[in-house]
Parts: C-alpha cells; structure tokens; sequence
C-alpha cells in the first residue's frame, strides 16, 4: 500500500531533494516522480489521483513506520534514481529530519559482515577478526583496505567458501576470509614474471644495500619522488615496491608489494630474503651496491690509478662497476657479503 502523505509535505520533500542532490542538479519535475514512486506510486499524477480519493484523511505516520520503512527506502532510491545507497541514506535523512536526523538509526551502517583474516594479514589489523560494517556495496578490495591492510598484502580471498577477486561487491551478511602469502590460488603472484626486481622507497637505503650485495636489482632514489611516481615506476618496470607507507602501498597501480615489517636493516633483508625464498638467487659481487650497474671483472692494470696501492698488490682479481666505475674486490666488502648470506641462510 502506498505511503500517503499531505501535498504540503510532499511539497517540501520535493524541494529538499532538490537542495540536497548529490549530482550537479535535479529539476522539480524529476524531483516530484522520485518521490512519488519512493513511496509506492506508479508516478506522480497517480499520487494527485490517490490523494484526491482520500478526501484529506492522512494515516498517522511514526517514527516506529518511518524506522521500519528506512532500509527499504534507502535501496529503492538509490535504484531509482540511479545514485549509491549512501547517497540515498542522506537523502533520506534530509527527507525526514524530524525522525531520523538525530537518530541512532540514521548514524549506524546499514550492513555488516565478517572478515576473518590469516597469516601476516594480522601484522597490520587490530584483531584477525573483523565485523565490518557499512553502506552501498563497497568492492572487497576497498573494504579490507579501509581496514588498514594493502591489496598487495592479500594473495586469496573466500566469500561464502568461494574464491573472489579484488572486483567483487560485498553484501550484507557475507562470511570473508583472507589469506596472505604465499597460497596456491593467489589472485597475483608473489612475484613478477621477470622475477625479484625492486622498488626501494627513501626510507630503506639500508635494505637496498644488503639486496644489491646479494644481486637484487633494486631501483631507488635518495630523493623523495612521491608517491605517485613511485607507484608509477613500480607498474612500468613490474617491481615489487617495498615500503613502510601503508598508504603507497594502497595505491591502485601497485601490483606486487610488501609493507616490511621490522626497521632494523639486517632484519629487514632477512625478512624480504625468507619472504620471497631468495636465497637460491644470490648472486653477490654481480651489481654495484651504489648504482645497481652491472658488474664485470676487468684487468688488473686497468683499474691500478682506483684503488690503493696495497690492494694492487695483494690482489689479483678486481670487479668493475660498468655505469659508476666503482672498483670491487673480494676484501673486507666481499667477506661481510658472505658473512650476512650465511647468517641469512641460517635464519631461513
């Protein structure tokens, strides 16, 4: 049965959704068909006709039927008039302030769900798991990252025991459950197709010289490029961003990433070689350590005038950096490069 209120009110109504569209404009007349068909007519001249037949005599209206009206209300608005059910929640409100405005029902979320989340996924949550709730049907990428957890963080997602990709809409009472990596049915891989290439954001110049001792490729710049362009370098050149910026991390054309959890140097580099399963990689003494240019080994002569005249001297083979020209050889530099990998290997 439709919900029939005074032409005055309808009136009023009307222009409050006017005044309050969500979109650049709305004219009177579109204005008046929403509402008419909000409340159960088939348009705006069947509510004139219907009004008419009731002879002035309005039902009561309470905030008991008004609150039990409102959910329905909210998703038949947001289909008619083409807007997300946030958007409608508002409008609604703005319809019926005298009821809903300050109510306990207007400010709570029309939805809820539960997330469970395993693995490293906890590290950056409050608890592994979460009651969610919420308005409209946010993707369940946004949704987990509203949480706090990056998308790069998530390998699997499950909704009602189905696997899902980061696309998926949540609804209400959907039963979630994240896995971090590694998993067999990752939505991406942990790694790129070209391999371990990465992306060093400023904050980590002491891992990007334990990576590159080992042979990582790792793009960095000791200048702050901003997000934006980090994230940027990231897709093009398909590396794995590492960072502490929970935020970086969230951007959209980030593919494969890690939030790195501990801040000591050594243990960041124990703890990106474990994640990855680098270990069978190294290959040390094969990139500079403050270029990332190839290394190649030259003759001994060539390289006399760059190092100092004992090293000449007690050592035969010497390693040059083909884009810096910095000279390497196996002396104090390439022993605590093999003594970090065994205590790498160790912790593995």
């Amino acid at each position: 049965m439709p919900l029939l209120i005074s032409a005055r009110a309808f009136k009023q109504q009307a222009k409050s959704i006017v005044k309050h569209w969500p979109r650049d404009s709305i004219k009177h007349v579109t204005a008046r068909e929403l509402l008419a068909q909000l409340y159960g007519f088939n348009n705006h001249h069947h509510y004139i006709n219907y009004l008419k037949q009731q002879s002035g005599l309005f039902p009561k209206i309470s905030r008991t039927l008004v609150f039990s009206l409102y959910p329905g209300w909210v998703k038949k608005l947001a289909t008619l008039a083409s807007i997300n059910e946030i958007q409608a929640k508002n409008l609604i409100i703005q319809l019926w302030p005298g009821f809903l405005e300050n109510s306990q029902l207007a400010s709570e979320k029309m939805y809820t769900s539960d997330i469970q989340f395993f693995g490293e996924c906890v590290d950056l949550l409050p608890d592994d798991v979460i009651h969610f709730a919420f308005d409209d049907k946010p993707s369940i990428k946004d949704a987990i990252e509203s949480l706090g957890l990056p998308h790069v963080e998530v390998a699997c997602i499950e909704v009602n025991g189905q696997p899902v990709d980061f696309t998926y809409l949540l609804k209400n009472k959907d039963t979630v459950v994240v896995h971090s990596y590694p998993h067999p049915q990752a939505i991406v891989p942990q790694l790129p197709e070209l391999g371990p290439r990465f992306l060093l954001d400023v904050h980590l110049g002491g891992l990007l010289r334990y990576l590159r001792m080992a042979g990582f490729d790792c793009f960095y710049q000791s200048n702050d490029l901003g997000d934006k362009k980090l994230a940027s370098v990231a897709e093009q050149q398909q590396r794995i961003l590492l960072s502490r910026d929970v935020g970086l991390l969230k951007r959209g054309n980030v593919r494969y990433g890690r939030w790195v959890r501990n801040t000591d140097p050594m243990a960041q580099f124990v703890e990106i070689m474990a994640f990855y399963q680098l270990y069978d990689l190294v290959r040390p003494l094969t990139l500079c350590s403050k270029c990332n240019g190839e290394i190649k080994a030259v003759d001994k002569n060539t390289v006399h005038d760059q190092v100092p005249d004992g090293v000449f001297e007690f050592y035969d083979e010497f390693n040059q950096c083909q884009s810096c020209q910095q000279v390497y050889w196996k002396g104090s530099h390439y022993q605590k490069i093999q003594a970090i990998l065994e205590k790498v290997s160790l912790s593995l």
